[in-house]
């Protein structure tokens, strides 16, 4: 399943970055400088791994850019964390890379929280939502914000944001990515203020999101989930493919 998923998303350009697809490795390089590079689905040939890390290392202290070297259980070398732990690398929180493959289904999602969900269609939704991930996460988004409303002007046939209201106030959120091409969309910022939690609106969230994954005819849906949310989804339908660790250089 992760094979699958590599292959479909391993040459596809992502909004921000310029895209490298090389042999070994897919990289991201930022367009901007308020954003990190990226390294993905890792192949390092066995005679060549040490020169190979140290290149991406190079190549991005020449730019003087954050990277992040995403890594999962299937990446090879199977000690990759280990070396780059050991040239400064910083690991950050642990995520369960899941898959749910989408069904058909006659009736529409029954939401069961009771608060309105909204679709986002401007900058003034994007702003709440953005404001919902800066309470749960207590740091700074406007990269975040910023990313979200281009994309949402730009190709907004790409992405779909959600919030919840209650009365008015934006209390929980979750978006889709769409990429052309892929079979897999991708689910991000599922996430509830702490009063709010246990009253099913990630659940909701997550309902409203996957009846419109169905209804574009993705195979797939896709989700790095946390410690949190992982229980949720199982129950929700997905299955766990393997973990996934970000090791994070900074300059």
């Amino acid at each position: 399943m992760y094979q699958d998923f590599a292959a479909d998303r391993g040459s596809l350009a992502l909004d921000g970055f310029a895209l490298d697809a090389l042999p070994w490795v897919t990289r991201y390089t930022p367009l901007r400088p308020d954003l990190e590079g990226t390294l993905v689905f890792t192949r390092l040939p066995s005679d060549r791994e040490d020169e190979l890390i140290q290149a991406q290392i190079d190549y991005f202290a020449q730019r003087g850019c954050d990277f992040e070297w995403k890594l999962y259980e299937f990446d090879e070398p199977a000690d990759l964390k280990r070396r780059l732990a050991a040239r400064g690398f910083q690991e950050d929180d642990t995520e369960a890379f899941m898959l749910c493959a989408v069904e058909p289904e006659r009736s529409a999602p029954r939401m069961r929280s009771g608060l309105r969900i909204e679709r986002i269609t401007d900058r003034s939704g994007v702003r709440d939502l953005v404001r919902v991930q800066e309470l749960i996460w207590e740091q700074p988004f406007r990269w975040l914000g910023d990313i979200l409303g281009e994309t949402l002007e730009q190709r907004p046939q790409q992405l779909s944001l959600y919030c919840a209201y209650d009365d008015g106030r934006a209390v929980g959120t979750g978006w889709t990515t769409f990429l052309p091409g892929s079979a897999y969309a991708e689910l991000h910022g599922g996430a509830v203020l702490a009063r709010y939690r246990g009253r099913g609106i990630y659940a909701d969230l997550f309902r409203i999101r996957l009846a419109e994954i169905r209804r574009r005819g993705y195979r797939w849906a896709a989700v790095d989930a946390s410690a949190m949310s992982r229980p949720i989804l199982a129950r929700l339908g997905f299955q766990h493919v393997c973990m996934t660790v970000p090791m994070r250089k900074l300059w």
